[in-house]
């Protein structure tokens, strides 16, 4: 068994702080990587200059992100920025 089967994994999101259960590591990563390219995408398409927003999206196990039970049934990917 690897080992990355037996942790609970998340996604934390720097800048508004949501945490998000994910099912797998795999599924974490898969994530982070999508949630990152939009954020990537929009500061592209909408700062010429100046401060840019940071919030990027990190995998962690999930005990190091959160405290509280880990559902990854309730995660709802669609909506992790709003």
């Amino acid at each position: 068994m690897n080992i990355y089967d037996s942790q609970k994994w998340g996604v934390y999101i720097a800048g508004p702080g949501n945490v998000l259960a994910a099912n797998t590591f795999e599924e974490a990563t898969e994530k982070a990587a999508e949630l990152n390219k939009i954020v990537v995408d929009h500061i592209k398409s909408n700062y010429s200059g100046g401060n840019y927003p940071i919030v990027f999206a990190n995998v962690d196990r999930w005990e190091n992100i959160s405290k509280f039970e880990h559902s990854p049934s309730e995660t709802d990917w669609e909506n992790a920025f709003s």
